[in-house]
């Protein structure tokens, strides 16, 4: 069985610096990659329990009537998953990536699209994350989980009817809204449990040297 982790107050704050870091660079990519001014919220960061999480999918995709899921799994010291949420308003960008206004975008080019964000955003958060906390991970593939599917279906198209083998895990979560157009993505990381301890300890490291 793994063992539980705590996170005091203070470790939960070192933990947002270092999130607000890592989704601050997934934000200046974001906006080199589209060269428009991206603005993003205050990363979010709590521990969650598996029995909390129907509640969290209610949370996560009240804002959205039909969502687009890309996954993208991670492995190492830092491990678990990352999952971007974007609405229908993704395509409002096409022209910024190379698209013509008037050019139609077919079902596997929007679904490239969509798996392109997705991966740009999700690489340089945690990447830049890793390397705050001097821990290693390596990014698998993004995967198209759904496209245009209600936003209601979101807990099953993640968890099937599986119950998550994991008891808790480190929640994070921001929203990136790009200036002046209708476009909104919401990206959400899920550490594994048994990745939360490495996590506590390179905490503590960074707390040992900012003494």
């Amino acid at each position: 069985m793994t063992e539980r982790i705590s996170f005091t107050e203070e470790e939960l704050d070192i933990l947002t610096e270092v999130s607000n870091i890592g989704m601050g660079k997934a934000g200046c990519t974001l906006a080199e990659a589209l060269g428009c001014f991206v603005t993003l919220t205050v990363p979010e960061i709590r521990l969650i329990e598996s029995s909390k999480l129907h509640e969290l999918s209610h949370e996560l995709t009240e804002k959205f009537e039909e969502i687009n899921l890309v996954r993208q799994a991670f492995s190492g010291n830092l491990n678990g998953e990352a999952i971007v949420i974007l609405g229908k308003t993704a395509y409002v960008i096409k022209d910024l990536l190379g698209y013509g206004e008037a050019e139609v975008l077919t079902r596997p080019k929007q679904m490239e699209l969509l798996s392109d964000i997705s991966n740009s955003i999700t690489s340089a958060c945690l990447q830049e994350m890793a390397k705050q906390l001097s821990l290693e991970l390596s990014l698998s593939p993004p995967k198209l989980v759904c496209f245009e599917q209600p936003s209601l279906m979101f807990y099953r198209l993640l968890f099937g009817n599986n119950k998550p083998t994991w008891e808790q895990s480190l929640f994070v979560r921001v929203q990136f809204h790009l200036k002046d157009r209708e476009f909104g993505s919401d990206m959400c990381v899920f550490f594994s449990q048994n990745s939360l301890g490495s996590i506590k300890k390179a905490v503590h490291l960074l707390m040992e040297g900012s003494c």
